[in-house]
């Protein structure tokens, strides 16, 4: 399920709502047919799931069972399953939109620091990281390399970068 109510779900729980109401008040499919004015085996698909029943048949059915559209179609329990996907979607979304102010935020922080003010602060970072996020913070840099756009000085190439001898 993608944030849209799946059609296949619908039915699936129209089916088996319609044939569970049926057996639950004790008639046949032959009485429901009657009631509807069609015949048996045109209400069998209703049940079977072959075949969705018309707005005017559903809104018989309703009265007939005593129930809601929502009851019959399940939609409580899609509109749950929604609210869970786009909460997911929300948060996410939220969480995206921090990193990248996060990430705005550190790239001018970084603008207006000196070489030396990036390494001393560079060097108070990296002692607070396990090994493993050292690997991951070589990992990002090797990338960041390959990115690294003309006329920027390479880190091999200056005296100025943390780790230059």
């Amino acid at each position: 399920m993608n944030g849209i109510i799946d059609i296949q779900e619908v039915r699936e729980h129209l089916r088996h709502s319609l044939k569970q109401s049926r057996l639950e008040i004790g008639l046949r499919i032959l009485d429901v047919a009657e009631y509807l004015g069609m015949t048996p085996s045109a209400y069998s698909y209703y049940e079977s799931g072959r075949s969705v029943p018309t707005i005017d048949s559903l809104i018989k059915l309703a009265a007939l069972y005593n129930k809601g559209f929502d009851e019959l179609l399940g939609s409580q329990e899609i509109l749950l399953k929604n609210m869970q996907y786009n909460r997911y979607n929300a948060e996410m979304l939220y969480v995206m939109e921090k990193a990248s102010d996060y990430q705005t935020s550190y790239q001018k922080k970084l603008e207006n620091l000196t070489n030396d003010a990036l390494r001393h602060w560079l060097e108070e970072e990296l002692e607070q990281l396990s090994a493993t996020q050292v690997q991951q913070l070589r990992l990002m840099w090797e990338i960041l390399k390959l990115k690294e756009p003309s006329g920027v000085p390479s880190p091999h190439n200056s005296a100025d970068y943390v780790g230059s001898d």
